[in-house]
């Protein structure tokens, strides 16, 4: 059952997080987290043994939030209609114009019209179906660490977690003060909230396996860094049927250096200085790229192929002891 703690724990972030480099060799990483000491506060904790467990979370978007198997599942309304369709085209990916949104768009009139004006984006195409889900019981402090367990239960669909998240002007993503938003991706990275999202589980039925985790910035959708996702490797294509793992999700946030690691692999490490190289722009010149993102509102999104599953969610606030 979840629970709220005031408990504080005094150790070494090695302690945390050295099981999880110890094993892929990050040698530098164990080093580097051994230099600083915190006090934890645990601020939540969700093992999801009840049904009323899930009531902590809130959705956007069209899908719903479910008790199964002792978990948080989300489940998009438009997913099986996305699975099915990329079965039929032998896995092959779905062209979004023609295949891949006519398809959700079809499935939405169906089960829930009223809902489909609201998936537009800011050119007014249809660019919906996906689904963003929030925590509403706590908002962080600057420096944090969240950590929790993913099990996708299905083939296509790729994963965020929202982090640092609050309005442009210091307001709670959950106030109400803010845009409507129905879980399409520009109400979250080109309006009025600003957030860090990294993606995983990147293997978005109309674009195919890519391979890597991103790192973004928004307002703004800035792209930060990357680094190789670990889950997409489980993931073969030609198998007639699919076997799906759990994996460890862990994200610190030290004031602006951003850390990230799936299992044992440390997949991003990143620091943000505001002015910002931009791989791929090409250019030599650092984007500004807005202020550094101190706490606020932690997010799960889904594409809409996603069946998504979540365990033992906990996060703590980092407590500089000044040592």
């Amino acid at each position: 059952m979840r629970k709220i703690s005031v408990r504080k724990i005094s150790v070494f972030i090695i302690v945390i997080l050295s099981a999880l480099v110890a094993a892929s060799g990050q040698a530098r990483s164990i080093k580097e987290l051994a230099e600083s000491e915190y006090t934890l506060k645990l601020i939540y904790e969700n093992d999801f043994r009840d049904v009323g467990d899930i009531d902590d979370w809130v959705m956007e978007g069209p899908g719903r939030i479910y008790w199964w198997e002792n978990k948080m599942t989300l489940i998009p309304a438009a997913q099986q209609a996305i699975y099915k369709k990329w079965e039929k085209n032998n896995r092959e990916n779905l062209n979004p114009e023609t295949e891949y949104y006519p398809v959700v768009e079809k499935c939405l009139n169906r089960v829930n019209p009223s809902v489909v004006d609201n998936l537009k984006d800011k050119e007014g195409n249809f660019s919906g179906g996906h689904i963003v889900c929030w925590n509403k019981a706590f908002e962080t402090s600057n420096g944090y660490c969240v950590e929790y367990e993913f099990k996708p239960l299905s083939p296509v669909g790729l994963g965020i977690i929202f982090f640092s998240a609050d309005g442009m002007g210091g307001q709670d993503v959950l106030s109400g003060q803010l845009k409507s938003r129905y879980g399409v991706f520009t109400s979250y990275t080109e309006s009025d909230i600003n957030c860090y999202h990294i993606s995983y589980w990147a293997n978005n039925a109309a674009v195919g396996k890519r391979g890597t985790c991103n790192l973004r910035k928004n307002s703004g959708f800035y792209y930060l860094a990357d680094g190789n996702d670990p889950t997409a490797e489980d993931l073969d294509y030609s198998c007639p049927t699919f076997d799906f793992n759990t994996y460890r999700i862990r994200l610190l946030k030290e004031n602006n250096r951003i850390r990230f690691f799936i299992d044992d692999e440390l997949v991003i490490d990143y620091t943000d200085n505001r002015y910002n190289d931009i791989p791929g722009d090409g250019k030599d010149t650092k984007v500004d790229t807005g202020k550094v993102l101190g706490g606020g509102r932690i997010g799960i999104r889904q594409m809409v192929g996603l069946i998504g599953q979540y365990d033992n969610f906990r996060v703590y606030n980092l407590v500089d002891t000044g040592k």
